[in-house]
């Protein structure tokens, strides 16, 4: 089966209003990946507020989360544009540290 799909991990730091962003997206191929990966992000950044995701596989697996964002103002976009771009087997978690400017 063809599909698309990322060629290598990325990692991308933004500032908006004073938040730090850091969009971390990385190839997977199953579930026990995007928990080891999701593991390693939280260890990596254990004191940001916030690490939504989204991960999509090309087995029909697919998931998002906000943890702890507003309702459908974190997971949702995120994988909405893993949609959008037709990508599959990649997961996109884009940690949050709170700069005191609600967004």
């Amino acid at each position: 089966m063809r599909y698309r799909t990322i060629e290598k991990d990325v990692i991308v730091k933004n500032v908006i209003k004073r938040s730090i962003f850091i969009g971390s997206v990385r190839r997977v191929s199953d579930l026990e990946e995007v928990e080891a990966f999701l593991k390693e992000i939280r260890r990596k950044y254990r004191d940001a507020n916030h690490n939504p995701y989204a991960y999509r596989l090309v087995t029909g697996k697919q998931y998002y989360s906000d943890d702890g964002e507003p309702g459908g103002s974190a997971g949702v976009p995120i994988f909405n544009a893993i949609r959008h771009f037709g990508v599959y087997n990649v997961c996109v978690v884009v940690t949050r540290y709170f700069g005191g400017v609600k967004l």
